[in-house]
Formats: structure tokens, sequence, C-alpha cells
């Protein structure tokens, strides 16, 4: 009645009461299936080793807060985000080594040098699963908030898809969220050029308000549910 919405966790219950006739309650449990999930591992860098007196280039409080916004945006379309986060050193036993004295050097449109490096130096062989590097910032893209390879537009190595990497200095509350979108996707390069409240909209809305960019259109949803990255 009304057309009230009701907020409910993947996994949840929800339940109905009302008067079917004169004083009988009625009532009805209904589940929320955890109908697909994605694998994100969350790899946090320190500005430098942690012997040398690195420190972490973001709190692990606001990465969390970043997860639950994205948990919050795929459980439209019935997607469980499972998530680990490790702190690591940039590694620095593949050429180039990483050194974020100057932010991780990036390109565009396909992982950098030390891009590759920083990929198998934490990253994993497996392509089901997405990894999400928080590093200080990405030169030279000043601005950029975030960048995403996905394995089919791409000009590099498989073994470097699936692969996040975030702007600490730069990002915003839906960025991560934005990123793995491109890789469910399969279009790390690609927009939502039309609808404003869309989570692929760029860039991403600077606070988490009613209209920020922060829904997935049925068509945009549709395609996404049969990436190779949801799993039963």
């Amino acid at each position: 009645k009304n057309d009230r919405t009701h907020i409910v966790a993947l996994g949840g219950v929800a339940r109905a009461e009302y008067p079917a006739s004169g004083a009988v309650i009625c009532d009805k449990d209904v589940t929320v299936p955890k109908e697909k999930t994605v694998a994100v591992n969350v790899v946090i860098l320190r500005d430098k080793a942690e012997i040398d007196g690195g420190v972490p280039v973001i709190a692990e409080d606001v990465v969390i807060n970043h997860l639950a916004i994205m948990r919050e945006r795929y459980a439209q379309m019935g997607v469980w985000v499972q998530y680990s986060i490790t702190t690591n050193d940039p590694p620095v036993t593949n050429v180039p080594p990483v050194d974020l004295s100057d932010g991780l050097d990036e390109a565009d449109f396909a992982p950098s040098d030390e891009g590759k490096s920083l990929i198998s130096g934490l990253g994993t062989p497996a392509t089901n699963d997405i990894h999400l590097f928080y590093v200080n910032y990405l030169a030279p893209l000043p601005g950029s908030s975030g960048i995403a390879f996905d394995l089919f537009s791409k000009d590099y190595e498989e073994k470097y898809g699936n692969n996040v990497f975030i702007s600490a200095n730069e990002v915003r509350p839906f960025t991560p969220a934005h990123e793995v979108g491109h890789l469910l996707w399969n279009a790390a390069f690609a927009h939502d050029e039309t609808n404003r409240w869309s989570l692929m909209w760029t860039p991403t809305s600077a606070t988490n308000t009613a209209i920020a960019t922060k829904r997935l259109s049925q068509e945009r949803a549709d395609k996404m549910r049969d990436n190779h990255l949801l799993l039963p």
C-alpha cells in the first residue's frame, strides 16, 4: 500500500503482515536470495616499506565504508560482494620496483610497467576474482580516482586483467564500486553517458545522497549478471 519501499539485506527475510479479512491476520516471509557472489581482494599499500616508516595510504575503516557502499550497490542485482583486506609494502622484487614516492605510474588504457609489477607482486593468477589496489595517487593522471583493467577491452596480457587501481588522494565514495562495475560490464573504458543517477556515470558523486550516482539500470544489471566473475 502507498508504494512504500523497504530495505532488506541479501540473505535476509522480509515479513509482510496484513489483515486478510476482519480480524484475521496473515503474514508472509520472503527470503532475499544471494543469487551470485563476486570475490574482491583489497590490497592497501603503504607509501613505502614499513621498516622504513611507511604507513598505509588510506585508513582501513574508510576502505570498509567504500566496500559497504559496494555491497549496497550490487545487492540491487542479487550479487553479494565477498571481500578480504590486506595491507602490504610496495613490492620491490620485480622490475621496475613499485616506488610510490611519486605515485603509481599509470597509463589510460593499459597497465604501466610499474602497474604490472604491482599486479605481479601482490596479485594472484586466478581469473575469477578481482584485485583492488589502493595507492597514494595515480601519475601522471591528475584528478583520476581509479582505473580498471578488464579481460576483454585490452591491449595487454590476460594475467593483468581483473585488476583495479584506486587513488587514495582522489577516491570518492562510489569510486571502487564504479571501477568494479567496469570489470563486471566487460568494458573498462565505457561509461553510462545518459543517466546521471547511474553508478557507471562519470564522475561519480562526491557524497552518498539519494540522488547520487548509485543505481544500475535493468539493462546494465542484465549485462553484468552473465560475467564470469560472478560465481554461484
